[in-house]
């Protein structure tokens, strides 16, 4: 069934085409449409609705891969805006440690420089300060002394 996603797709037939040109044909487009069948059952819905069904299965993969692209890109920006909302918004608790804290707003900076999205360092311990209760007002001062 691979047959026409390793081979080039066959040359259209003429009369000069010979008892095995037109075998091989018939075989290369008897395994793509097997190929396109097998590719469009076992995408689900929502890729499949996104996409036109070429002739070729490869094509169809090639449309298919920037159909899960898109969807990715999607997913990327969903998630730094989540990592970016939960890293300003993030407040102590007070369950837990300091630096279980300051080391969780570190995760999410981190997690968000590789969406291209974090902040420097300094930044980041600006907002653990900020993000601490009042009761931790001479550890803000001493950082700025």
């Amino acid at each position: 069934m691979d047959l026409c996603l390793i081979e080039d797709q066959p040359l259209e037939l003429d009369t000069e085409s010979t008892k095995e040109d037109k075998k091989y044909y018939k075989e290369w487009y008897s395994c793509n449409k097997k190929a396109k069948n097998v590719i469009r059952t076992s995408m689900s819905d929502t890729v499949r609705g996104s996409i036109i069904e070429p002739e070729l299965a490869m094509d169809f993969l090639e449309a298919m891969e920037i159909s899960i692209w898109r969807v990715y890109q999607e997913s990327d920006k969903a998630e730094a805006a989540r990592l970016s909302k939960r890293f300003n918004e993030l407040e102590f608790s007070g369950k837990g440690s300091v630096r279980e804290h300051i080391m969780e707003l570190i995760d999410l900076n981190s997690r968000l420089r590789d969406l291209d999205m974090g902040v420097k360092d300094s930044q980041v311990v600006h907002v653990a300060l900020q993000s601490l209760p009042n009761t931790y007002s001479n550890l803000r001062t001493s950082y700025h002394a």
